[in-house]
């Protein structure tokens, strides 16, 4: 025992001596302009603009104002963007003109101090939804009201939805899925006598959690574990069903029991997404990312960038959108 304890201190003095403490000079970074904007055709939108930082800095992001943002639709300039919100100095800046499907867009950013940067990216056509069938499903949740009552309710929610589109032929096409629905928020205020009262209700469209077992899903999946939690969207290609008509099922996540404070609407919207190539890399990146940052064994993944001179995404989609509404 005595010689086992005397070796072991040995090694460990030996492997002490050895340690070698080195000093890495990384080399100086230049700050670059960071824009963040995706596009929905019809909508406006807004650029998130900040600054590229050193991989060892503990700084927040550096949000930069005052740029010259510049929007071209196919080679012609169709808008000078301007701040948006109550504080310019955010980095915030929203379009007016209405980018539209079927057109290449370009985004120009001039700012003093930085090298200027360039993106484009294409709005493909939105594909229609053809049919929707869904089936429904009673369920018992706990309901507390604006005065703090409790009770049990018996409701009807969506329960699985078939929804079937037709693939554009001779291309690769990138899809996204996605259900909201309306609820009513409560604002309250506290009363001298520490009471709350309901002083406002805010009509607010939530995402909510689905799932798919469908081949084109699973195969494609960001996470090992959309079967178990579900997650607010379904990612896929036309991989499987390239220029056919195509039916996919999926299910809505609910737990067996919850407890809601709002009042929810019996109206749900199904999206569909038609995402060009640049959006769908840069979430799927995305989702991966986050998947592996805490996780000292997992490769790092890079984000999907597409920006000219800089760092960031310029990207976009189409939508179709159909609603179901529920008898209650």
């Amino acid at each position: 025992m005595k010689k086992s304890l005397l070796l072991l201190l040995a090694l460990v003095s030996f492997f002490m001596a050895c340690e070698t403490v080195v000093e890495v000079e990384l080399p100086e970074q230049v700050p670059k302009l960071v824009p963040y904007a995706i596009v929905e055709a019809d909508c406006t939108f807004i650029v998130r603009l900040s600054q590229s930082q050193s991989i060892l800095s503990q700084q927040d992001v550096q949000f930069v104002p005052d740029a010259e943002i510049l929007l071209y639709q196919d080679e012609n300039e169709v808008d000078r963007l301007e701040p948006y919100g109550e504080d310019p100095e955010l980095g915030i800046y929203q379009t007016s003109f209405r980018p539209s499907s079927g057109h290449t867009y370009t985004l120009k950013i001039n700012k003093a101090g930085f090298s200027p940067v360039e993106a484009q990216t294409y709005l493909e056509p939105a594909v229609p939804i053809q049919t929707l069938r869904y089936d429904t499903v009673q369920y018992t949740y706990g309901y507390q009201d604006e005065s703090g009552n409790y009770s049990e309710k018996t409701g009807t929610r969506l329960d699985e939805v078939w929804l079937t589109f037709k693939d554009r032929p001779e291309e690769d096409n990138y899809y996204e899925i996605s259900v909201l629905q309306y609820e009513d928020r409560f604002v309250s205020e506290q009363q001298e006598n520490g009471e709350y009262i309901i002083t406002d209700t805010i009509a607010t469209l939530l995402p909510q959690q689905i799932t798919s077992e469908d081949p084109a899903v699973k195969d494609d999946s960001f996470f090992e574990d959309d079967d178990d939690w579900g997650d607010y969207s379904l990612f896929f290609t036309d991989e499987l069903f390239a220029g056919k008509e195509y039916t996919i099922k999926f299910s809505m996540f609910l737990p067996s029991y919850y407890t809601r404070y709002n009042e929810q609407s019996p109206e749900y919207f199904i999206v569909l997404r038609n995402l060009n190539r640049d959006y769908y890399l840069y979430r799927k990146s995305y989702e991966l990312q986050n998947e592996t940052e805490d996780n000292p064994f997992a490769e790092p993944v890079p984000v999907f960038n597409n920006i000219e001179g800089g760092y960031g995404i310029f990207a976009g989609f189409s939508s179709d959108t159909e609603t179901i509404l529920l008898e209650e």
